[in-house]
């Protein structure tokens, strides 16, 4: 039961940001001008850092439990992720001729990307089975 209310809440959590987003993105294209909209916008980063933060760390504590093998090939999967959107980053610097490269800033989001990709199932995971903990 205590599994299910983690999952509600979570999802809860996601749904908020979802509103929050469309309307922080409301405020932004129709160029609202307020001291209230401003605090909504950076509230809404706020949030969105906060959910990303613990939906990383929830994985990454139900990854500790699986077994090697599962935690292996995540591990596999990340390296595969990160690779594939650097190169995609190269090439779409390349067709677009952008003024710098910006690796101070393509290789964070590839990790972060990267990441999100390979654990963001283990945050809504009820339970582990039987099969994938060691024993």
């Amino acid at each position: 039961m205590k599994k299910l209310k983690s999952i509600h809440i979570k999802l809860a959590m996601i749904t908020v940001l979802f509103i929050w987003t469309i309307a922080s993105l409301v405020i932004v294209f129709k160029n609202i001008v307020g001291d209230f909209t401003i605090r909504l916008v950076v509230g809404n980063i706020f949030l969105l850092a906060i959910v990303y933060l613990y939906l990383l760390i929830d994985s990454i504590l139900k990854l500790i439990k699986l077994d090697s093998k599962s935690i292996k090939d995540r591990g596999f999967k990340f390296i595969v992720f990160f690779i594939l959107l650097v190169i995609l980053n190269f090439i779409l610097y390349y067709f677009t001729k952008a003024k710098g490269l910006g690796l101070s800033t393509s290789i964070p989001v590839s990790i972060i990307l990267s990441l999100g990709i390979s654990l963001f199932d283990l945050s809504f995971i009820t339970k582990i089975k039987e099969d994938d903990k060691d024993e």
